[in-house]
């Protein structure tokens, strides 16, 4: 996956999010997004709806793990620099979490 895969995947998907009707994602709209994604493509194999359902779940497991980080007193996160870990103290909360 290369980011303009990426970037092209999740447009698709928001694109077509409100024609769902507050239901996930079902095993059509990620065979129409591979179809969709395929100009983007430089590299690796030609991506299917199964190949954009697991990157689908892995998304939702990073932003879920962000979320919860950012959400921690004493942490910060920010969609330019990340964790931006800063001292030793900031350190120890990160290896801390990241342990886990």
């Amino acid at each position: 996956w290369n980011p303009n895969e990426i970037d092209a995947f999740l447009a698709y998907l928001i694109s077509v999010k409100s024609t769902l009707a507050g239901m996930g994602f079902k095993e059509t709209t990620f065979n129409e997004a591979a179809k969709h994604i395929e100009s983007k493509r430089t590299h690796g194999p030609v991506k299917t709806g199964v190949h954009c359902k697991n990157k689908w779940i892995l998304l939702k497991q990073t932003y879920n793990v962000i979320e919860t980080y950012r959400n921690r007193s004493g942490c910060h996160w920010d969609n330019e620099r990340g964790a931006n870990i800063q001292g030793p103290a900031a350190e120890a909360v990160w290896e801390e979490y990241i342990s886990r």
